[in-house]
């Protein structure tokens, strides 16, 4: 992760982060946001060879919290320059329905994200993963995929 507090940091910043890291596959949470307020859903946008990954994220949340499923494609964004890697939108903070799953199921988006990479890698071991939320929270996966680092940058 890239803070332990609701601090922002740069887009470089985080970049820095990512190729200052050793990781398996780097994935950013995020909450999106729309100018009319009527967006709603997930989607999400990968970089190399993350493309089955991120469509599997993003179809398991949108069938298990009840939201849309939008997209996946090549990113645009900040980590278009991050080998390996998923930008994931969760939901729309200023959609009261995906707002109030974003706030009250932590858990389950991040058990649905530790599961996707589970699936992926099919390996799979009963330890328990820790992760920070980045606002003061964390939250304890039943699984995850063996022997490979979880990173998730919010």
């Amino acid at each position: 992760y890239t803070r332990d507090r609701n601090k922002p940091i740069t887009i470089s910043e985080r970049q820095q982060i990512a190729w200052n890291t050793e990781y398996d596959y780097y994935i950013s949470i995020h909450a999106n946001s729309s100018s009319s307020g009527k967006g709603t859903g997930t989607e999400g946008f990968y970089r190399g060879s993350g493309k089955q990954l991120t469509e599997n994220v993003c179809k398991a949340i949108s069938s298990q919290m009840g939201l849309e499923y939008r997209r996946v494609e090549e990113s645009t964004y900040y980590n278009r320059k991050i080998q390996d890697s998923s930008l994931i939108e969760l939901g729309f903070i200023n959609n009261e329905y995906d707002l109030q799953k974003l706030l009250n199921e932590k858990d389950k988006y991040v058990d649905i994200i530790v599961d996707s990479i589970e699936q992926e890698y099919n390996n799979v071991t009963q330890d328990k993963v820790k992760v920070n939320m980045g606002d003061g929270t964390y939250i304890y996966s039943s699984y995850a995929a063996k022997d490979t680092t979880i990173r998730i940058v919010k």
